[in-house]
């Protein structure tokens, strides 16, 4: 059995901000209606009035074991689980009973959004636009809502019901090892991660003071041009009068220019302020503290499928894009326990204040009361599985003998001595083993010389137009079955599109599935694209949500890309595996953040051996990929 639910509710906590658990246990949040269909049935609206005797209704559901289906589930669990059941008795749904359209969709490449994925899939309901204007007038109302506004707003919930139950229809259900991927996330974001609260609270306190005593020291030293460290325009404007033209005001153009030793003290000035104002990074802290939930721990920060190749992606808090730490020197540890007392001690030991709580981010999170967090990195998981897709065997040789001795080269370093053409480098040499590391990490998906010029900059790599060409090429001669890997995916792509035959290449099997071209992967789980073709030009073109622009359109790929999308879904099912694994064997799962997997244990119950042991253990459908991973025990979360 089936049953279609969906409540529109009403608060002064602002869901955006708080994420859906802390919206829903917030003590303003009030339930305005569910609306409720079962199977293919009519949808039944509970309003406040009828609301106790209806839900009481679904307890007979539960127990039976219906499958409780909801656009964004996660909202509409935790609504149930802070509202329905503490208010009217109602019996809990476990976590296995629930099931989730937006999932559903993600994992077949569609948009998220209800109304975007109706549109793609053009379902006979779609979402009600003007209902949806209604519902946005009343979400933070207070006081008695006009009937007329209330009558509509059930409408647009009843459409919104009929809208999931025709996405829900249309595209397949999960395969029964990711929905248990699914309940694992949702999982996950129940169990959230604690926070260093009173840190926080500090390190918010102190940034107020800073931000507010270097923008007027930036306003008076430009005698009042710049009232903001982030007013881009008038910055530049201010400098090229004083005689610092710059192209713009980005971060490693800023870091050149204070590096640049012809600036005078006062446009040197200017420079460092922009820096330090313009650290968006430090907004995470409010972020923190809106999402907080009453016991201290921050939830809903992970989207299931949020990378059109499955990888989980953050939302709110955004752990996937937290700063990395650049200055060695600090200690930030010591930092967030200076910020505790305020900004005179930090101030005492530090300076460039913003910096240094930027890099305190990290440390704000926090192991749970009594338990011990544990970091697990998967070692180059994306070159391995790249070497391994493409059946590279001497890319696959120098991982294999580099896990059984760790004393020989990486993989980094022999890419920098074939680049540099110099036998005798070693790890010592970062500037070389770094353009080696950028080779391994970036070539394996037909990246060209200007791109990798580019990705190199972003790591601080300054790199001329021979040595990238170099290193592209260096790299494909050595690697040479990656790149035939390329050109056999694409070519078997374009096959099955004009033939609707089904194509192997190695590992990789392509299949036509309604209007989907499916990319089947070694672990039986599969990437959608929706309605290919193969146009004029001989490209392949498919329906998919733009990572930029977020919105359904048109896009273009070719065999590098879509070898990249299938090195990046394999190792997403090896973090899925050991998630898993992780979870049956004791372990509490945080959060994942690209290759890394963060969880906790009691304290004493658990050794790093032990981790790794479960993140190394390679998956059956993957024998002969060579899976490696690195672990550290702490107490703060770091990098």
């Amino acid at each position: 059995m089936k049953i279609y639910i969906d409540f529109e509710s009403r608060s002064q906590a602002d869901i955006w901000a708080t994420g859906a658990w802390a919206y829903a246990e917030h003590p303003s949040t009030e339930i305005l209606c569910l609306c409720v269909a079962i199977d293919d049935g009519p949808v039944h609206t509970l309003t406040r009035a009828t609301m106790a005797k209806g839900v009481l209704k679904l307890n007979a559901f539960i127990e039976q074991g219906a499958e409780f289906h909801a656009h964004n589930a996660y909202f509409e669990r935790c609504i149930w689980k802070q509202k329905i059941t503490p208010i009217y008795g109602v019996l809990p749904i476990p976590i296995k009973q629930w099931r989730c359209t937006a999932a559903k969709a993600a994992a077949n490449a569609l948009p998220r959004s209800l109304e975007n994925v109706c549109n793609a899939l053009n379902t006979k309901n779609k979402k009600d636009k003007s209902g949806n204007t209604v519902m946005r007038s009343v979400c933070r109302s207070t006081g008695v809502i006009d009937q007329d506004k209330l009558e509509r707003l059930y409408k647009y919930c009843a459409q919104d019901v009929e809208a999931e139950r025709d996405v829900d229809n249309a595209i397949p259900d999960l395969s029964e090892k990711e929905q248990r991927v699914w309940f694992l996330d949702q999982y996950v974001n129940d169990t959230g991660v604690n926070v260093d609260i009173e840190a926080v609270k500090a390190a918010a306190v102190i940034i107020e003071q800073e931000t507010g005593m270097l923008t007027e020291e930036l306003n008076t030293l430009t005698g009042g041009a710049i009232n903001k460290g982030t007013q881009t325009k008038a910055i530049r404007s201010y400098l090229e009068r004083q005689g610092c033209d710059l192209p713009n005001l980005q971060k490693n153009t800023v870091i050149n220019a204070i590096k640049n030793s012809k600036n005078s003290k006062e446009n040197l000035r200017v420079l460092e302020l922009r820096q330090q104002l313009s650290l968006t990074s430090n907004a995470k802290y409010k972020s923190i503290l809106s999402t907080l939930s009453i016991d201290g721990r921050v939830r809903d920060i992970m989207v299931y499928h949020g990378a059109s190749t499955g990888r989980w992606t953050g939302k709110l808090v955004q752990l996937q894009n937290l700063p990395r730490p650049t200055d060695h020197t600090v200690d930030y540890s010591t930092a967030i326990a200076l910020a505790k007392q305020g900004r005179e001690s930090l101030g005492c030991i530090y300076d460039n204040l913003l910096s240094v709580l930027s890099g305190c981010i990290r440390g704000m999170f926090i192991p749970t009361v009594g338990y011990e967090m544990f970091i697990s990195d998967f070692a180059a998981i994306e070159a391995r599985v790249v070497m391994w897709l493409a059946d590279a065997k001497d890319g696959l040789e120098i991982f294999h003998q580099q896990d059984k001795d760790p004393t020989m080269p990486d993989i980094y370093v022999m890419m920098a001595r074939e680049i540099y053409g110099k036998s005798n480098l070693t790890k010592k040499d970062k500037q070389e083993r770094q353009l080696g590391k950028q080779a391994v990490l970036a070539c394996g998906f037909g990246m060209g010389i200007e791109k990798f010029k580019a990705t190199c900059k972003n790591y601080h790599i300054v790199v001329s137009d021979q040595m990238a060409e170099r290193a592209v090429f260096t790299y494909r001669k050595k690697f040479k079955m990656v790149v035939q890997f390329w050109y056999a995916l694409e070519k078997a792509a374009k096959r099955c599109i004009k033939t609707k035959i089904p194509q192997k290449v190695g590992k990789i099997r392509w299949f036509m599935e309604g209007d989907f071209l499916r990319m089947g992967l070694p672990s039986g789980r599969t990437l959608a694209y929706h309605f290919p073709k193969v146009n004029a030009a001989d490209e392949i073109s498919f329906m998919a949500v733009n990572g930029t622009t977020k919105k359904y359109n048109v896009e273009r790929t070719w065999g590098g890309t879509l070898v990249e999308n299938a090195t990046q879904a394999v190792a997403r099912d090896i973090m899925a595996e050991a998630t898993l694994h992780m979870a049956s064997s004791g372990y509490k799962i945080l959060f994942t953040v690209h290759d890394e997997l963060v969880v906790e244990a009691p304290i004493g119950t658990k050794t790093v051996d032990e981790v790794l042991q479960i993140q190394r253990r390679t998956p059956a459908w993957g024998k002969g990929c060579p899976i490696n991973a690195e672990c550290e025990k702490v107490m703060r979360y770091k990098k």
